[in-house]
């Protein structure tokens, strides 16, 4: 006889389980069972270590993703920290005014803290821009370097009336700090960036700016020809700088005087400083002390005619052994 589904016994008993079922606390019902209510056999199954296990189970997810519970904690102070300060000021309104910026620094030095990472204080600058060296830097940055590849950092920013007076100290007691006007200019920019730097002695002979720029810095593009519509009128030269290097910039630039304004007749040059600060053009001397209401008076001077360098540095990399050569610091 075949046996089909149709032909078996009303009577066969079949247990397949409860649906949904799954191991776990929920030992039967009802639920759950006591210690005394399981039978000899369970017992001796070790239904307890069965039901423990799934304890441990989860004990060792949090472990798998590597967070104890002070760590866990420490991430919850850095997300309330920043989650205060937003329902405080709101995001928009953070981030405008520079204060998120603190609230975010606050919660992960918090985390990091707790989670034994230390915050480094130390600043690569070997290769860094001028203009990135030495803007404006965070208050941990500033604490932590007081030296730039072993030249002393200005502990604050120098106006430019003070620069002009602190670059070239040895300026009329030394013959052999005369003539140095490439350095002063050098040391004119380096000082007005944040460098405790003083010209140079040149022995009293008189040197090529161009020589000089490419000597302390590397990538300064230096463009020599006729002074043309430079040496025409400070308004020329202003219009001439704005169109090379645009409405932010700072450089150097040296210029041939007429024979008229030079001893003897024989003729002979001058390095000064300019920039470019939202379009306003200035020139200073770093070696004669003026600023660019004197300086002005140069272009009376200036022979048109005569030779003419330029060179801009803010965008340009510093090369720290030439200034050391070169400067005093």
């Amino acid at each position: 006889m075949i046996l089909t589904a149709q032909s078996l016994p009303n009577n066969t008993l079949a247990h397949h389980g409860i649906l949904g079922m799954k191991w776990g606390r929920k030992n039967g019902p009802p639920y759950p069972i006591g210690v005394s209510d399981h039978s000899a056999s369970e017992k001796k199954a070790g239904w307890r270590k069965s039901l423990d296990k799934s304890d441990s189970n989860s004990q060792n997810d949090n472990k798998k993703h590597g967070l104890s519970d002070k760590q866990k904690k420490a991430i919850k102070i850095g997300i309330a920290a920043t989650a205060t300060a937003l329902a405080a000021y709101g995001t928009y309104k953070l981030a405008k005014s520079g204060k998120l910026d603190k609230y975010v620094e606050t919660g992960k030095t918090k985390v990091n803290e707790l989670l034994g990472k230390k915050k480094s204080g130390k600043v690569d600058i070997g290769k860094q821009k001028v203009n990135d060296l030495f803007s404006k830097t965070s208050k941990s940055t500033t604490k932590t370097v007081q030296t730039v590849n072993g030249i002393k950092k200005l502990a604050k920013g120098e106006s430019l009336e003070d620069t002009l007076k602190n670059v070239n100290s040895h300026s009329g007691t030394n013959k052999n700090y005369s003539n140095n006007c490439t350095l002063c200019s050098i040391t004119t920019f380096l000082r007005q960036a944040g460098l405790d730097v003083k010209a140079g002695s040149t022995g009293g002979k008189p040197q090529q700016l161009g020589d000089k720029v490419e000597a302390c810095f590397k990538g300064a593009k230096v463009l020599e020809g006729s002074a043309g519509k430079f040496g025409r009128s400070r308004k020329d030269a202003a219009e001439m700088l704005i169109n090379k290097f645009g409405q932010n910039a700072s450089g150097v630039c040296s210029i041939q005087w007429k024979k008229e304004y030079t001893p003897n007749g024989r003729g002979g040059g001058h390095a000064f400083n300019w920039s470019i600060k939202d379009g306003v053009v200035k020139f200073f001397d770093g070696q004669a002390n003026k600023n660019d209401n004197i300086v002005s008076n140069y272009w009376k001077m200036i022979d048109p005619n005569g030779g003419l360098t330029l060179a801009r540095l803010d965008n340009a990399e510093i090369n720290f052994d030439g200034v050391k050569e070169l400067l005093e610091f």
